[in-house]
């Protein structure tokens, strides 16, 4: 099963993809935001269909104190909004420190401060995206 994985942002949306055992997530690419929901909308729903996505997971940015704010919201309907656009379920999942995680790796790989911009929204994706991966495979209870 594909994963599609969603970093929401408010100029950019950063995009990883899981392999076909959704066991790895690897970055994806990135949406300029055209600032017209229904557009990004549209273009998430075909990408996913595209690379026959059958899950969407979408970072949800709670508070430091686990608290719903404000972003949380936001993310929370555009969330709402993809599900009426497409029949793949949508899940959110809680993306805390997943872009200080992703700078740390972009560090880690020498990636100049000035050809971080794109890359940091394709790279929390990917690590947001990773650990709903790894939270699946772990046993429930």
């Amino acid at each position: 099963m594909r994963v599609l994985g969603i970093d929401h942002g408010q100029v950019r949306i950063g995009l990883a993809l899981s392999d076909p055992t959704a066991t790895l997530a690897s970055p994806f690419q990135v949406l300029i935001r055209r600032y017209r929901r229904k557009q990004d909308l549209a273009m998430l729903a075909k990408i996913a269909a595209e690379q026959r996505v059958e899950a969407i997971v979408i970072g949800l940015p709670l508070d430091q104190d686990g608290s719903v704010g404000k972003k949380a919201k936001e993310v929370m309907q555009f969330a709402d909004a993809l599900r009426l656009v497409t029949p793949i379920v949508v899940h959110l999942w809680d993306e805390s420190y997943s872009t200080w995680e992703a700078n740390q790796l972009l560090d880690q790989a020498g990636v100049s401060v000035h050809n971080r911009k794109m890359k940091i929204d394709m790279a929390a994706a990917c690590v947001m995206l990773q650990g709903w991966l790894d939270a699946q495979r772990r046993p429930q209870g």
